[in-house]
């Protein structure tokens, strides 16, 4: 079973069927949003984020919906939503830095000494807006990051 696959089972033991399609059709995708970072309730939905390039939702329930969600910024293509499901379409050439962004807000570093979040507070128990900001504020780093060339 894939880590990404046992962090799922542990924060919703019972899924819906949009989740159960999403880990069957799209291997790559990788969870998001505060089923990932924290704060998520059972009514929360799950986002999920994809590779622009090794997808195909032209039919089977899928809506496109960028109003639904807001992850509009320069690394996102497209937003699709079925049932609680949002699949956020990262272009290609950005699937790197949004990998490297989960991995950066993950890091005391930038958590604690960058951001100046104390040790005993978790991401989760910022405010959504806060959260929200912080992940924009990852993928500039990230981007800036490949840029550079670092």
């Amino acid at each position: 079973m894939l880590v990404r696959d046992q962090l799922i089972a542990q924060i919703a033991p019972t899924l819906p069927a949009e989740v159960e399609e999403v880990l069957r059709k799209f291997p790559e995708a990788q969870l998001t949003g505060s089923r990932y970072f924290g704060g998520y309730t059972d009514a929360s939905d799950f986002d999920f984020y994809v590779d622009g390039a090794t997808f195909d939702l032209s039919r089977g329930g899928w809506r496109r919906s960028m109003a639904d969600i807001d992850y509009r910024n320069p690394h996102v293509d497209d937003v699709f939503v079925k049932g609680r499901v949002h699949l956020i379409v990262v272009k290609s050439n950005s699937w790197q830095i949004f990998k490297d962004a989960h991995i950066l807000i993950g890091s005391r570093f930038f958590l604690g000494s960058l951001l100046q979040i104390q040790p005993s507070s978790s991401f989760s128990s910022l405010p959504k807006e806060v959260r929200k900001a912080i992940f924009r504020m990852a993928l500039e780093l990230c981007a800036l990051k490949e840029k550079v060339d670092l």
